[in-house]
């Protein structure tokens, strides 16, 4: 299946002064969007490797480590920690749910540090 009916129509494509202006400030708008809008900025630290040093620490799901340092709200972070302590409370001192929701918790705080929460 051909594309361009011909070599002119292929050459007016790639050359044609009009096509080549709106196609480069649809380009620039869509940068400034990009760079506008954020994306991860490029301090933040690899999530997946940090959720690794978590979970060799303390154990836990890689997942939730993941979830955990993806968040960006200060709310939600504190409700994560919340709900992590509250398990932490009611499991035994040593035993392994111990020692996961401490992890978890420890991740919320130090991601609720990183983001400016306690500013």
């Amino acid at each position: 299946m051909l594309l361009f009916s011909s070599v002119k129509a292929f050459d007016r494509f790639l050359f044609d002064r009009g096509y080549m202006k709106k196609t480069f400030y649809f380009l620039l708008l869509i940068y400034i969007m990009v760079i506008a809008c954020g994306g991860s900025a490029p301090n933040d630290p690899p999530i997946s490797e940090n959720a690794k040093i978590y979970m060799s620490e303390y154990g836990g799901e890689l997942i939730a480590y993941q979830r955990i340092l993806s968040l960006n709200n200060c709310q939600e972070l504190q409700d994560e920690f919340e709900i992590s302590s509250s398990n932490n409370d009611q499991a035994t001192a040593g035993s392994d749910i111990f020692k996961i929701t401490l992890g978890y918790m420890h991740a919320s705080n130090e991601r609720m540090d990183y983001i400016g929460c306690f500013d």
